[in-house]
């Protein structure tokens, strides 16, 4: 399972697509600035400014009310999103391609407001989508479990049903050079199952 030292490694493990090279974005939990040492994260209410380098939370606001126009604030309830003291919260952020919509990976953040620090950045999964002819082949590797899954559609539109195939293999390594040959040897898995 790879660990990431810090926050900036995450946002840079892959920075642009593998696919069509475009500049990868992440969800709307996590901005950054290119040229800034630091990164904003959102979860619920909790808004926290990171150190990209420490993994040192700089400052912690939490949104709890909203006026309106000469109105009497209105309070906003807690989510599940929010984060809580005591402990370590655990939440994701989706780094993907916006442009081609075929690469995609998901990072882990353990925080500890106590410790006014990330505790840990895990690589959970990593996404790929390949077309081949008149298939679409999605895989994903799923680090923390150490398993591959794939599944097969048809790319023209009359024959879309669903997947075609879903499989779950141990962990295929995903060749981003030459993502056919990870369908390939998926492939040929198949007659071991």
């Amino acid at each position: 399972m790879k660990q990431f030292k810090n926050l900036f490694e995450v946002i840079n493990y892959h920075s642009k697509c593998p696919f069509c090279s475009s500049r990868m974005h992440a969800d709307m939990g996590l901005n950054y600035d290119e040229n800034s040492v630091t990164a904003y994260l959102q979860f619920g209410n909790t808004h926290l400014t990171v150190d990209c380098y420490t993994n040192s939370i700089i400052k912690i606001d939490t949104v709890s009310s909203v006026t309106f126009a000469g109105g009497p604030p209105i309070f906003m309830g807690s989510s599940l999103n929010d984060l809580s003291v005591g402990g370590v919260n655990i939440r994701r952020i989706n780094i993907s391609c916006d442009n081609c919509s075929k690469y995609a990976y998901l990072t882990q953040i353990h925080i500890s407001l106590d410790n006014q620090k990330i505790v840990a950045l895990v690589l959970n999964s990593e996404s790929a989508s390949i077309e081949e002819g008149a298939k679409l082949y999605e895989i994903k590797n799923i680090f923390t479990t150490e398993k591959t899954e794939m599944a097969t559609f048809h790319t023209h539109l009359s024959q879309q049903r669903g997947a075609l195939d879903k499989v779950e293999l141990p962990l295929v390594p995903l060749d981003l050079q030459n993502p056919l040959k990870t369908v390939e040897r998926i492939k040929s898995l198949l007659v071991f199952l």
